[in-house]
């Protein structure tokens, strides 16, 4: 069936409410995150 949009098209449409990319976080001298990605896309959730 023609029409249907592929993930990465529908993605775009979409589109992410909340992108961050290359997140670091130090705390003096020790590193606990280091180039972290997180993205939320419209109608979804983040927890951990």
């Amino acid at each position: 069936m023609s029409g249907l949009l592929t993930e990465k098209e529908e993605k775009k449409m979409n589109g992410s409410i909340i992108q961050v990319t290359g997140v670091k976080k130090s705390y003096k001298d020790i590193e606990v995150l280091r180039g972290v990605d997180i993205e939320v896309e419209k109608g979804g959730f983040l927890h951990y």
